[in-house]
């Protein structure tokens, strides 16, 4: 036999001469199995930057669930722990199977990966199910589970799996793209669908109820798990499958990565974009905003491009909540000329420092409007500078966060919230558990510093107050006299 080329021959390859010979071997040792999984997980920050590794486990159930659920003791030479039902490689040597991390493994599965793992992650977040093998007499038989996650890797697998509808499916497509909002046409669809025998419609009909009892909910689960990409429809080929959510039976979240200006033309102006309401951009991909995208409630990762789009329309959009990275001059300008947003609401700017941040506040169409403003990794001197910016619009909230690894001084977040003047001068400080040190100290003492120029009336400061009963008193001093506090676990 020839050497597997294509990633779609590695991984036939690697399951049939790897992952069978091992689940054949325990299935026959341990009766009490009936299922034997593979799941494949990539590594950054590895003994190589995007090794795939591979990690197996047995179940009692024919449909074994993911993840395990059990105790993670038994990692890293811990105390082995028999989870009731199960087996894993963790506390078991005889699921290790010998894989090629970071030879065929890397093409063959990347495809089928999340974004961004390491092995400081838990089994349950990093891995993700590829293969089943079940007892089939004396032998096995092996389902393939695992969903495309990052398309824009494997098209020729995300194209095998999506098929054209033909005339009739298709005119139905359309009148539910047509009237998204409406169920009706979906209950059609299904109906259609249903008496077709694609399964489709069933999952369509289940998502349309009310309310969905256990066995409806897992019978969902396993109809999204079997369809995969036939769910995304058209736009599966630049959608992250991992990250998209359904709504009554069509993509209502999704994350986006347009590699090419080909790839927005291809796949941006599809009608299938109609369901879509919450859409985010791949930090990676092309930011692209098409009028088929007219019913987004959510838009994430914005940058220029996606800016330009929005202004171009002569149309008003629905979004309510927006997320911009305006860290250049021509975002800016763009962001503060846009007359097309009359629902937003809720804005959060990245890479804005308060100087620029005030003046796009004073010119933006869109300001009278907002309720809650977001600055990511704000420097703690700039509060007050944010709060004189803020109160010059009608928002009631003004979060100042850390974001992921919080700021690089300790991580602690903070709500300003408008007080009987008018002005943001009350703030809430929500402490991390990690972290706490002379560094967050200071970048506390700064913030209310800064909030002193605006009148700052109360602190609140949330999360366990022991580590902060030595330095009360510093941060007293740094907020004045006049302001009240509430703190944990305090009677007062």
């Amino acid at each position: 036999m020839s050497d597997p080329e294509t990633p779609a021959e590695m991984r036939a390859h690697m399951v049939d001469r790897l992952f069978r010979p091992k689940a054949s071997e325990w299935l026959r040792a341990h009766p009490e199995h009936e299922s034997v999984v593979l799941c494949v997980a990539q590594y950054w920050c590895d003994e190589a930057n995007d090794a795939v590794h591979a990690f197996v486990y047995a179940s009692a159930e024919r449909d074994p669930s993911w993840p395990l659920g059990c105790d993670d003791d038994a990692r890293w030479g811990g105390e082995a722990v028999a989870c009731e039902g199960k087996r894993c490689e963790n506390c078991d040597e005889g699921l290790y199977i010998t894989w090629y991390d970071n030879g065929m493994a890397i093409p063959a599965f990347e495809a089928y990966c999340i974004e961004g793992c390491h092995q400081e992650m838990d089994e349950a977040e990093a891995y993700l199910p590829y293969a089943v093998a079940r007892r089939d007499g004396e032998g096995v038989d092996i389902e393939i589970v695992g969903q495309v996650v990052r398309p824009w890797i494997d098209r020729a697998a995300v194209l095998a799996e999506v098929v054209a509808p033909d005339d009739e499916e298709a005119e139905l497509l359309e009148c539910v793209y047509a009237r998204p909002d409406d169920d009706a046409p979906r209950l059609v669809l299904a109906d259609w669908l249903l008496e077709r025998g694609d399964a489709r419609g069933e999952l369509i009909a289940l998502q349309l109820r009310p309310e969905l009892g256990p066995a409806q909910i897992a019978r969902a689960t396993r109809l999204q798990r079997t369809l995969g990409m036939r769910l995304l429809g058209p736009i599966a080929p630049v959608v992250s499958v991992a990250s998209a959510q359904l709504e009554r039976g069509f993509p209502s979240r999704v994350e986006v990565r347009f590699e090419t200006e080909q790839d927005v033309s291809v796949y941006g102006h599809l009608s299938a974009w109609a369901t879509v309401r919450h859409l985010r951009f791949h930090e990676d991909g092309l930011d692209r905003v098409t009028t088929a995208m007219h019913g987004l409630r959510v838009l994430e990762g914005v940058e220029a491009d996606a800016l330009a789009g929005l202004q171009a329309a002569d149309w008003p959009w629905a979004i309510e909540e927006m997320e911009v990275l305006a860290d250049t001059a021509a975002a800016l300008e763009i962001l503060s000329r846009i007359e097309t947003l009359p629902a937003l609401r809720r804005l959060t700017l990245r890479g804005v420092a308060a100087t620029p941040g005030a003046l796009l506040l004073r010119r933006a169409p869109w300001a009278a409007q907002l309720e809650t403003l977001r600055v990511p990794h704000a420097p703690c001197a700039d509060a007050g500078a944010w709060a004189r910016a803020a109160g010059r619009t009608p928002a009631h909230t003004l979060l100042l966060d850390g974001d992921q690894e919080g700021w690089s001084a300790g991580r602690f977040d903070a709500t300003l919230t408008r007080g009987p003047s008018g002005a943001f001068d009350a703030v809430s400080l929500r402490l991390g558990s990690a972290g706490y040190g002379e560094n967050r100290l200071v970048n506390v003492q700064r913030l209310l510093r800064s909030l002193r120029g605006v009148g700052l009336r109360h602190v609140t400061i949330e999360g366990d107050r022991q580590p902060i009963d030595a330095d009360l008193n510093l941060l007293r001093a740094a907020a004045g006299r006049a302001v009240t506090w509430t703190l944990p676990l305090d009677d007062a």
